[in-house]
Formats: C-alpha cells, sequence, structure tokens
C-alpha cells in the first residue's frame, strides 16, 4: 500500500510535469500560428483561443503541483519561530563598534 504523501507526491510530479509538456506545445503552436500568419501575410492581433486555454491550464496545473511539492510552508508569524528564543540569540550582533580607519590613525600621530 502507497502512503498517502507518497501518492500526493506522486500526483504533483504528474502535475508539474504535465504542465511543462502544455506549456512546451502552447509555445509551440504560438510559433506555428506566428509562421503561419507571416507566410499568408497577415497582421498578428492575438492568440487563438486555444493557445489560451493551454497556457491557462497549465499555469493552473502548475501552480497546483508545486503547491503539492513544498507542501511543508513555515508559518507567516514570526512569533510563533521566536517565542522561546532571547534578543542575544536571535539577532547576534556586537554590542558595540569599533572603527579603524586612516583618519585616527593620521590624528594619532599627529598628536604623538
Amino acid at each position: 500500500m502507497v502512503s498517502k504523501s507518497a501518492s500526493v507526491s506522486f500526483v504533483a510530479w504528474i502535475s508539474t510535469g504535465f504542465c511543462a509538456l502544455l506549456m512546451g506545445h502552447a509555445a509551440y503552436s504560438a510559433s506555428k500560428y506566428h509562421s503561419y500568419l507571416k507566410v499568408n501575410h497577415e497582421d498578428f492581433a492575438r492568440l487563438p483561443v486555444d493557445i489560451i486555454m493551454q497556457i491557462i491550464i497549465a499555469v493552473v496545473l502548475g501552480v497546483i503541483g508545486i503547491v503539492s511539492l513544498n507542501a511543508n510552508f513555515m508559518d507567516i508569524h514570526l512569533t510563533t519561530q521566536l517565542k522561546d528564543k532571547t534578543w542575544e540569540s536571535a539577532c547576534p550582533q556586537p554590542s558595540f563598534r569599533v572603527f579603524h580607519n586612516t583618519r585616527c590613525s593620521v590624528i594619532n600621530s599627529a598628536n604623538d
């Protein structure tokens, strides 16, 4: 018996693969349609409805497949992730800054 997560992952991979095939076919069809218009000396107004529907279906399948593949999203609220951490462990930065630049060394050498 196949687990539910494995079957969801398989369906997600199939959906994403079918999306790629549909997008490739839509691009090929659009290219062929454009060359057909050039041969017949017609102006390009818009893509045919069947190519537009292929693109829309491919985008929907792609979104469903990719979201299903990456189903372990993190919570959007940082409070759940940072509630057990202190400020020092959450943002480890030095509490002081020391700047050594050439102006400091010129002033110190002039005072000596």
